[in-house]
């Protein structure tokens, strides 16, 4: 008798458990660069990371997130910078990670990162190390990985900024669509960014770092909007879940006006 009660509430908990997991979605992705080791941590939110051919398994704050290293920028500021986009294994939240490292190095100096309920890029200080290989120009290899499936949208955040074009409209938080290769998705900023000062930067930019959503596909992906140009938008670094697609840059002809609610730099 108590071993077969032993089995059911077994069994309930195993049960559970998969119900609180999201579903995986695996394929390959194409980069110019592979980490094929690397591991390391933050000082506070970030408690412990590790990378294997680009796929990188996330603790932050207790929650462990699954996903992939798909961007580099070399020589950001002095610092080779790697783009993370990871999700919960609940399916419920997005993890955004910006890892620096020493340029030339393989010395992991800072982070930062961003999710559903930051409203911002958070910096910390970090410790690790990347084994990275960065392919000549114009070479690029897949790269298998699994992530679980994003299911949810992040609540829209005020930005005080307007935008109006053909094929993009953003006048209250709740109101934000644009068009993306023929296709009307709902937009939800949910972290900003101020880049006035930012290394690289000229005149300057915002960042809305926002989900783009079209039925069961949610985009991560970032609004560019230059301070010297008020006539357009621009749109970079798409990664859509579970389709696994990466949709190439978007400049969307439009006027936009107002400054940062909310300001964070990195």
């Amino acid at each position: 008798m108590m071993k077969n009660r032993t089995l059911i509430i077994f069994f309930y908990f195993f049960c559970f458990a998969c119900l609180v997991r999201s579903k995986l979605v695996t394929g390959k992705i194409s980069v110019d660069f592979l980490l094929s080791k690397g591991e390391g941590k933050g000082s506070k939110a970030i408690s412990n990371f590790s990378i294997t051919n680009n796929q990188i398994n996330i603790t932050h704050n207790g929650t462990e997130f699954m996903g992939v290293v798909y961007l580099t920028h070399l020589n950001f500021g002095g610092d080779d910078l790697y783009d993370v986009v990871s999700v919960s294994k609940d399916g419920d939240d997005l993890l955004v990670v910006y890892l620096y490292c020493t340029a030339g190095t393989s010395q992991i100096n800072m982070l930062y990162y961003e999710s559903y309920d930051s409203e911002q890029c958070i910096p910390e200080e970090a410790t690790g190390f990347l084994d990275a290989q960065h392919f000549s120009k114009g070479v690029t290899k897949e790269i298998g990985f699994s992530i679980p499936v994003l299911k949810t949208d992040p609540t829209p955040i005020q930005t005080n900024i307007l935008i109006e074009g053909k094929e993009i409209s953003y006048q209250n938080a709740n109101t934000f669509h644009c068009k993306l290769h023929d296709d009307l998705y709902k937009v939800s900023v949910f972290s900003t960014v101020d880049c006035k000062d930012c290394p690289n930067a000229s005149s300057g930019w915002y960042e809305l770092h926002s989900i783009l959503s079209n039925g069961e596909d949610r985009c991560f992906g970032i609004f560019y909007l230059y301070f010297d140009d008020h006539n357009s938008v621009l749109l970079k670094y798409l990664f859509c879940n579970p389709s696994l697609t990466r949709p190439k840059r978007n400049l969307y002809v439009a006027n936009w006006n107002g400054s940062l609610k909310t300001i964070s730099q990195h």
